[in-house]
């Protein structure tokens, strides 16, 4: 339990002030405490039960971070929607596929750091000189369409979510400022994430019998996870509009140079 309480607190934290939604820091979470809570399930269980309750946490966490930059009058409505309904219409689709087959642990890692690596080197390869573009609402339409396709891919894949793709593509090549992103990022999420997580709690099939799970949504997964992350996530929020846009930027890289070293270690493990 303390784990995961711990686990909520970062995550919120760092979901709000990096608009990612804390995807990451959950999933590290629950892939080190399913086989504690859960010892008798086999992998392919224990892989869409990590990606479901992902998703359902990180919708809350974002919940309270989007309420925190509405009163910061920071939502940019038609940008988020031109995102969200491409990307749940993927998700929701690959979801579909993915309960039909022998999605693993294996699987999960190899496509976590197929996805992850790219979108880490375009943080990387910033032009610092160039200057902020602060009209997120004149993107075209076809470009904030494709970035909620990748969105998609990245949910169902990972569980993720947008903020692995809509910070670093939003940021480096339209150039918009890393506070803005983080509200579309975020109002992204939330919006996506309550369309899937309706769909993991009525339709989708998970293969044994678990207590207290509701479809693939866990009670004593999500519960105490979503409790901290409520509490943490404003704070992440106001915290990040004390920080400068190229300090947001080192965070977000070092973070995601963690994230990826911890699954790339995860997936030897599981090889080896």
């Amino acid at each position: 339990m303390i784990w995961l309480l711990l686990g909520g607190l970062l995550g919120g934290f760092i979901g709000g002030l990096l608009g990612i939604g804390g995807a990451p820091i959950y999933l590290v979470v629950y892939w080190h405490i399913m086989p504690i809570i859960y010892p008798t399930i086999d992998d392919v269980t224990a892989t869409q039960l990590v990606i479901a309750n992902t998703v359902l946490v990180r919708t809350f966490a974002a919940l309270s971070g989007c309420y925190s930059h509405y009163r910061n009058d920071n939502l940019y409505l038609d940008t988020v929607i031109a995102i969200s309904i491409p990307a749940t219409l993927v998700s929701l689709a690959l979801i579909v596929l993915l309960s039909h087959i022998h999605y693993t642990k294996t699987i999960f890692s190899i496509s976590f750091i197929l996805f992850f690596l790219p979108l880490l080197y375009q943080m990387f390869r910033a032009d610092f000189s160039k200057k902020n573009f602060n009209q997120p609402n004149r993107i075209k339409v076809f470009y904030l369409n494709g970035i909620g396709v990748v969105c998609g891919l990245v949910t169902a894949l990972t569980g993720l979510g947008a903020g692995f793709v809509v910070v670093p593509l939003l940021n480096n090549f339209f150039n918009i400022k890393l506070r803005k992103v983080a509200s579309i990022s975020l109002s992204v999420i939330l919006i996506s994430s309550i369309f899937i997580v309706f769909y993991y709690l009525i339709f989708y099939p998970i293969s044994v019998d678990l207590p207290y799970t509701i479809g693939a949504l866990s009670l004593p997964l999500s519960v105490p996870v979503i409790a901290a992350g409520l509490i943490s996530s404003p704070l992440g929020v106001a915290f990040a509009r004390r920080l400068a846009p190229s300090q947001l930027r080192h965070t977000f890289i070092v973070f995601c140079i963690l994230i990826i070293s911890h699954e790339i270690w995860q997936l030897l493990r599981h090889i080896i």
